[in-house]
């Protein structure tokens, strides 16, 4: 009896893990936003307080000599140097809010793993095996409630990268942009500088957006392929990534209906996001290759590793599908998706699926 309270324990605290490394990805998310936000707001402090000391400066000059000057210049002299004083002041209490935000979300996150490591430590529950915890759901009913959990999923996503980021920096745009409207009346180079600071949050915000619309839905695919949708990906991943990532590419591609070349390149895309989030890594390297009937993909990394068994049930217990979707997408396609790794040893994930004979549109089936 007490055997069996303890494994209810434990299986209660692996479902409490599920929801806290959900949180995790979560937090990371709102992490990278938050730095992007903190850089912003630090370019928009660097730039103000030369033009409020360059205001201060003109009023000193002014007192000293206040009888060579106009009462209207008197009166822009002192409002510039009050608009300067109370934007820098904002951008300030900004900053100091976002760092204290980014230091309570690292100190949450770093609890928030300890947690979720510790609970890894806890024996396997003796009725699970690597390959019940590898199965993959193969009734239409099971399919079809994978792929409306994974829309949901995706959906929720979405509106959470959308909140953090692109309405962020809109709701700051509008900010400036009314600044820029009360300037122009009483300081039309004041309000020039504005606007050039404007544009250029315009153009960082409009960079993130294309991103999360890539990564949504990357648009080369259709156009020019698996490969080379691949290759782009992966070089956007390099470009943000502080870890270096290797891309190897062989063969000739082949060309498959739309819904299969998404999935294909789901999984690698799926395989490589896991490595940058959670492995830690030095070194990632990506292999893809077209060779031969099948297409196959390999995502390494030198990073802490994990256990495979738990980490798919864990996603399908809390209905994250992360690796358990790898499974079913190369399952539809009558492929397979292997993971090689334990902690400390870094992670090999494997993708296999065969291509149809001939390649061409229209020739890529499901599994029965």
């Amino acid at each position: 009896m007490a055997a069996a309270e303890n494994q209810g324990i434990v299986e209660e605290l692996r479902a409490l893990a599920a929801e806290v490394r959900g949180d995790l990805e979560s937090q990371e998310r709102e992490l990278g936003e938050l730095s992007v936000l903190i850089r912003q707001t630090t370019a928009e402090i660097d730039r103000i307080g030369p033009v409020r000391n360059e205001a201060a400066k003109r009023i000193r000059e002014m007192e000293g000599n206040i009888e060579h000057f106009s009462r209207t210049e008197i009166a822009q002299s002192y409002g510039a140097s009050a608009e300067a004083q109370m934007r820098l002041f904002m951008m300030e209490s900004q900053l100091e809010q976002l760092q204290h935000k980014q230091r309570a979300l690292e100190r949450n996150r770093r609890n928030l793993l300890r947690f979720a490591g510790l609970v890894d430590q806890l024996p396997a529950a003796p009725s699970e095996s690597d390959a019940a915890a590898s199965e993959v759901a193969s009734s239409p009913r099971q399919v079809i409630s994978r792929v409306v959990q994974a829309e949901e999923a995706e959906r929720q996503r979405c509106a959470q990268a959308i909140h953090d980021g692109a309405a962020q920096w809109l709701a700051n745009m509008v900010i400036r942009a009314q600044l820029c409207q009360r300037l122009l009346d009483s300081d039309e180079a004041r309000a020039r500088q504005e606007i050039q600071g404007l544009s250029e949050s315009m153009a960082t915000s409009l960079q993130e957006v294309r991103r999360l619309i890539y990564d949504l839905r990357p648009l080369v695919l259709e156009d020019v392929g698996l490969q080379a949708a691949i290759q782009k990906y992966v070089q956007a991943a390099a470009d943000r990534a502080t870890v270096p990532i290797e891309l190897k590419m062989s063969g000739v591609e082949q060309r498959l209906d739309t819904w299969a070349e998404v999935a294909l390149f789901r999984l690698v895309q799926e395989a490589l996001s896991n490595a940058l989030r959670h492995a830690q890594a030095t070194r990632i390297q990506v292999a893809v290759d077209f060779e031969g009937d099948a297409f196959r993909a390999l995502v390494e990394d030198d990073g802490v590793g994990f256990e495979p068994p738990r980490s798919v049930r864990v996603a399908r217990q809390s209905k994250r599908l992360g690796l358990a979707a790898m499974l079913e997408r190369a399952a539809l396609l009558g492929g397979s998706v292997t993971f090689d790794s334990a902690p400390g040893r870094g992670a090999r994930v494997r993708v296999e699926v065969p291509l149809p004979p001939g390649g061409g549109p229209g020739e890529a089936k499901l599994a029965p």
